[in-house]
């Protein structure tokens, strides 16, 4: 019978431990070694993903209050050094879908604003009402013949988007509705300048009626040199058309501008532009009708 041949110590290595496996170059290692580093290299990169942070994300809402700009910039300075900004709830679904008085096709003249549904909504429904110094023997003038023109530029469409805005925050007590007014009348203002230089546009009707509704909105907030600067400016523009008989929209455009000089005149105690000037069916008489005229 054969003698047994002798054993040689077993030596268990481990293969999760790259010191143990460089401790000697006797070690059959090689294939040990190979998934040793292996699992090593992957247990440190599965670290080393563990620590980095998680990445910051913005998200713009498309729909803005800034009725609510400040409280909310204020509040999210509390939190910390990103501010945060919460969307207001967005308008009432037949305004988005473009219901109501609104054109769902988005066609209004000028930049886009999420706004404009409800503020057009409310110029119709609330302020381009019958007045009978304006319509005289006609009805609705303001909706027929006005508001379409304002559809036609973006100067005068923003002029009465601002007393839109002006006379909703009025009547529903928006006191942060500042930011709203005050972005509408710099667009407004942007937009009269870029016609006045175009030399096509310069004394059209579309816009002599957007300054002449400036000068409106500058004597409802009670500031008289911005009123006399906006009609002084009507008073050119007619001058070069001829006179208020020369103006458009079968003398509804003329009459406007009278109604605005007569009760802004009152309003601010200054002297009419237009003393002459009255309307068709009073005999001479000056009318004041200042409830209809800061809505109008």
């Amino acid at each position: 019978m054969a003698a047994a041949a002798p054993t040689s110590d077993i030596i268990f290595i481990v293969g999760n431990d790259p010191s143990k496996i460089k401790a000697s170059a006797t070690l059959p290692k090689s294939h040990v070694a190979r998934h040793g580093w292996k699992s090593h290299s992957v247990a440190r990169t599965r670290v080393r993903r563990r620590k980095q942070p998680q990445p910051l994300v913005r998200v713009a809402y498309e729909w803005t209050d800034v009725t609510s700009c400040k409280a909310n910039q204020e509040e999210g300075e509390k939190e910390g050094t990103v501010v945060v900004v919460r969307p207001p709830p967005l308008p009432p679904i037949e305004f988005q879908l473009g219901g109501g008085r609104t054109d769902p096709f988005r066609t209004y003249p000028g930049r886009w604003r999420p706004d404009i549904p409800v503020l057009v909504d409310h110029y119709l429904q609330h302020m381009a009402l019958p007045i009978q110094e304006l319509d005289q023997s006609d009805t609705g003038l303001l909706r027929s013949r006005w508001f379409p023109l304002t559809m036609t530029e973006p100067a005068t469409f923003y002029s009465i988007l601002l007393l839109s805005a002006a006379n909703r925050a009025a009547l529903q007590h928006h006191t942060g509705a500042a930011c709203t007014v005050l972005q509408l009348k710099a667009d407004a203002i942007a937009y009269i300048n870029r016609a006045l230089g175009d030399r096509s546009m310069q004394t059209s009707d579309a816009v002599i009626g957007a300054v002449a509704k400036m000068g409106s909105y500058e004597a409802m907030q009670g500031d008289p040199a911005s009123y006399l600067m906006h009609m002084r400016a009507v008073q050119a523009m007619v001058a070069q058309r001829g006179g208020l008989s020369r103006l458009g929209l079968g003398g509804l455009l003329r009459r406007i501008i009278v109604w605005i000089d007569i009760n802004s005149s009152f309003l601010l105690d200054t002297p009419r532009f237009f003393p002459n000037e009255e309307f068709a069916e009073t005999d001479g008489a000056v009318i004041l009708n200042l409830e209809r005229f800061i809505a109008a």
